[in-house]
């Protein structure tokens, strides 16, 4: 039937990691709420100002491009452009301090 659900096909890893989003110069303060090798679901308090492909940097890791399937309020769900490794999925459940550390080095937040 049309009205239910797909199932996902990649496992979904419960997290709360402060993350960045963005392009170019321009970046969001966002969390990670999920991640999988194939997407994550971000929420960022300027969603709607996110670009459709952005860049996605957590736990010291540039996780790459990834483009926006969907927005609802606050949230957005997003596909990578390139699966991620499972260190990398690791590093991002497991890391303690994400990228709040560096944010004085990195381009200007909006």
């Amino acid at each position: 039937m049309a009205d239910e659900p797909r199932p996902r096909r990649e496992k979904r890893r419960k997290v709360f990691q402060p993350a960045r989003i963005g392009s170019g110069s321009e970046w969001l303060r966002a969390h990670l709420l999920d991640i999988s090798s194939a997407g994550a679901l971000v929420y960022c308090e300027e969603a709607q100002a996110a670009p459709a492909r952005l860049l996605v940097e957590a736990a010291e890791c540039d996780l790459g491009h990834a483009t926006i399937v969907w927005r609802r309020g606050n949230r957005l769900g997003i596909r990578f452009e390139r699966p991620l490794d499972e260190p990398t999925l690791q590093r991002v459940e497991l890391y303690p301090d994400g990228i709040c550390a560096q944010l004085g080095d990195a381009p200007p937040l909006r």
